[in-house]
């Protein structure tokens, strides 16, 4: 587990097999720097999104209300909230759950190939922030990791790609 404190939208994790679900996250600014909007949960037709404050965008626009320790379905992705978190599942096995503020964990059967910022899922931590041959270590490598899972047509992104060895000013 690592934290990330990008801007803009990220592949967080996806299938890399057969593409059947993805899950992308937002960050952006705010009055305490960097801030986690949204997770979009897409399970291959169908898009929805958690907002900030565990709120149900339905994808047709529609906020959706649920109520603690009942399950619902929400575009035939299924949802539980126990007064914490949000646990959502896509596909019955990738279970998403989300603080409705700053926390997002993907969990997904063990075998299944993914990638993102979440890695592979090969069971070898020591190659999750790699990306085909290439392995990401330094710090500067790895925001260059993470810029590559943008999503590059996002609204609002700025390229946070180096820090530069004097003042540690974000080029920008």
């Amino acid at each position: 587990m690592y934290e990330f404190d990008g801007m803009c939208t990220y592949v967080l994790a996806m299938d890399c097999e057969y593409a059947a679900w993805f899950v992308y996250v937002r960050y952006l600014e705010c009055e305490t720097g960097r801030c986690l909007e949204s997770v979009s949960l897409t399970d291959g037709r169908n898009q929805i999104q958690l907002l900030r404050g565990w709120a149900i965008n339905n994808g047709q626009g529609k906020k959706l209300r649920y109520k603690e320790g009942v399950p619902f379905e929400v575009r035939g992705i299924k949802g539980l909230f126990d007064g914490l978190q949000l646990t959502m599942t896509i596909q019955n096995s990738v279970y998403v759950v989300f603080d409705g503020y700053s926390v997002v964990q993907v969990f997904v059967p063990r075998g299944t190939s993914t990638c993102g910022l979440c890695g592979n899922n090969d069971g070898d931590n020591d190659n999750d922030v790699s990306k085909g041959r290439r392995k990401y270590q330094t710090a500067v490598e790895l925001t260059n990791f993470a810029d590559s899972w943008k999503i590059r047509s996002s609204v609002g992104c700025t390229t946070v790609s180096l820090l530069e060895e004097q003042g540690g000013e974000l080029q920008r």
